[in-house]
């Protein structure tokens, strides 16, 4: 939703990675080779002068992070992610709404947990790739909804 405001206020192009991933026919069935042409895709899209990418694959982190002017990570407490996936899911699942990006919607136990895991076994890593970059890079690191909702008030920053 962030990235959806951010790019209907600046013009930017936006990419959902989810919408990308998901989309079965553009990708091998076997995994190694899943893993380069995804990797080859998303160098592709960071070869584009200017582009807002949505999404939190660590596969291609270092790709859309080496190429990125800003970045925008939405460090959020563990009960705002589940809380989100749930009414996501629901929302997916009772025909209410589409998911965002092409992400399918689903809310099982593989991604539950890493919902839950994220702060100890994911960001740590994610804040150290983002403080390699710190004096060439805007990093932006939002910890609630109203940072967000404020970031996006003042989104003439990023351009």
């Amino acid at each position: 939703v962030l990235a959806a405001k951010l790019a209907n206020k600046t013009g930017l192009p936006i990419v959902f990675l989810d919408e990308a991933y998901h989309n079965a026919s553009r990708w091998s069935s076997e995994t190694t080779e899943k893993r380069q042409q995804w990797r080859e895709y998303v160098e592709q899209l960071v070869q584009n002068p200017e582009w807002i990418i949505d999404g939190n694959y660590k596969g291609t982190l270092d790709i859309r992070v080496g190429a990125a002017d800003a970045i925008v990570f939405l460090d959020y407490r563990r009960r705002i992610c589940m809380l989100r996936a749930m009414v996501r899911a629901f929302r997916w699942h009772t025909g209410a709404t589409q998911a965002p990006g092409g992400n399918p919607g689903k809310l099982g136990l593989g991604f539950v947990r890493f919902i839950w895991s994220y702060r100890k076994a994911e960001r740590p890593k994610v804040i150290q790739l983002l403080g390699t970059f710190d004096d060439r890079k805007k990093v932006y690191i939002l910890t609630t909804p109203e940072q967000a909702e404020t970031f996006v008030l003042d989104a003439e920053v990023l351009n």
